[in-house]
């Protein structure tokens, strides 16, 4: 039997065993093919569980389908994996575990099947990178998508997880430059790795299952995803790193699961959220680091939590001057602390250091405490304001 680039030898019928040759290669795989039937041009293939495919024989514009329900020690993925034939349709057996890296490395593929009882456990490095993959159902075993793993399927817009998942990780731009529009985060995530949704620029909306088990969002996660329009942290994130959500231009809503345990917020996280308008830091934060908020250029209040270093003798100075960089910000109408003034004050100069964190025009702007007592900006000069408790009752 001959499949594109490689002919096949039945050598031993009962353990479906064959001698692979082409390209200058040949190998003994396992494939559980009982019988080959030839029809015309056509290949009629019996697998060991029953299930009868038609394969044609070859040709420049040869599509088929590939079976494969190898056991978890067979090569008969990577013997296909350099081929040089288009694949149409994959079927993947239960008997796979592991789909190796770049398996599948910019085929031409319209779809794949996962066997009713998949034992997959990983998806490899670019796997599918730069495929057609229309979408795909990740079996509920799979505990690990590796880096790239869908790298640049600018084709795939849909994406779903069997229910009970057991997904762990979803590594380094492994839906990077995808086509997704929305995704269902399962809640045994722990970690969301480098670049993984990274430049999706179509989506729109990442929901994360109720009790969700993950603890941090790293680096450029999210980062130009330009349609996002609302994110809701879960309660057990604890870091979302530098430039998580950078360039994500109509994110309009970032909210915190109730007893977010959110501790630090890394550099240029939020820079560029034009359509952001308001954030609640949770308490607990400790650590803003430098521009997390530059470019927010339609933020209108921020609250800060009790505990957020200010010391001005300090590093962490230079690093609130540089997360409250707003530079360009017409819209900035209030900062609040947590904390009363007597608590912030003696640890900060706080009209000092909103003027001198080059916060941009802040006519009207007003910074409110805990004890209701505030300052507002006139535009040339902060002036306490005396109503503010009446005011704020009102507004609550």
């Amino acid at each position: 039997m001959r499949i594109g680039d490689y002919e096949f030898e039945l050598i031993n019928a009962a353990e479906y065993t064959w001698r692979c040759s082409g390209n200058g290669e040949s190998v003994v795989i396992s494939l559980p093919i009982a019988e080959v039937t030839t029809v015309g041009d056509k290949n009629i293939v019996q697998y060991g569980n029953g299930e009868r495919r038609c394969i044609p024989d070859g040709g420049e514009d040869c599509k088929y389908t590939v079976h494969f329900d190898n056991d978890p020690h067979s090569n008969a993925l990577d013997v296909f994996k350099n081929s040089t034939e288009q694949i149409n349709e994959i079927s993947l057996g239960n008997g796979v575990i592991h789909v190796p890296d770049m398996a599948f490395y910019e085929r031409i593929l319209s779809k794949i099947d996962f066997g009713p009882d998949s034992a997959l456990e990983t998806i490899g490095r670019y796997a599918f990178s730069c495929s057609t993959l229309p979408s795909i159902t990740i079996p509920r075993t799979v505990k690990h998508i590796d880096v790239g793993a869908f790298f640049s399927v600018k084709t795939l817009t849909e994406v779903n997880f069997e229910g009970n998942s057991e997904l762990r990780r979803i590594g380094k731009e492994a839906f990077c430059k995808c086509s997704l529009r929305s995704i269902v985060i399962p809640s045994q995530v722990e970690a969301i790795e480098l670049c993984a949704f990274s430049s999706c620029e179509k989506l729109e909306q990442v929901v994360f299952e109720a009790g969700s088990h993950l603890t941090a969002i790293d680096e450029s996660a999210f980062v130009k995803c330009s349609a996002l329009q609302g994110i809701v942290i879960p309660q057990g994130v604890t870091k979302i790193d530098s430039c998580a959500f950078n360039g994500c231009c109509a994110l309009e809503s970032v909210m915190f699961e109730q007893g977010s345990a959110l501790k630090e917020i890394g550099a240029r996280a939020f820079n560029g959220c034009t359509s952001l308008r308001q954030i609640v830091i949770p308490n607990g934060v400790r650590d803003l680091d430098l521009d997390v908020f530059s470019g927010c250029t339609a933020l209108e209040k921020i609250k800060i939590p009790a505990g957020v270093t200010l010391d001005v003798t300090s590093v962490w100075r230079r690093r609130m001057e540089g997360a409250f960089n707003i530079v360009g910000s017409y819209h900035l109408k209030e900062i609040e602390f947590e904390e009363t003034s007597q608590q912030v004050c003696p640890k900060m100069d706080v009209v000092g250091f909103f003027l001198s964190a080059a916060v941009g025009p802040l006519d009207g702007c007003k910074v409110r405490f805990g004890d209701h007592t505030a300052w507002k900006y006139d535009g040339t000069s902060w002036t306490p304001c005396t109503e503010e408790k009446k005011e704020k009752e009102e507004t609550d």
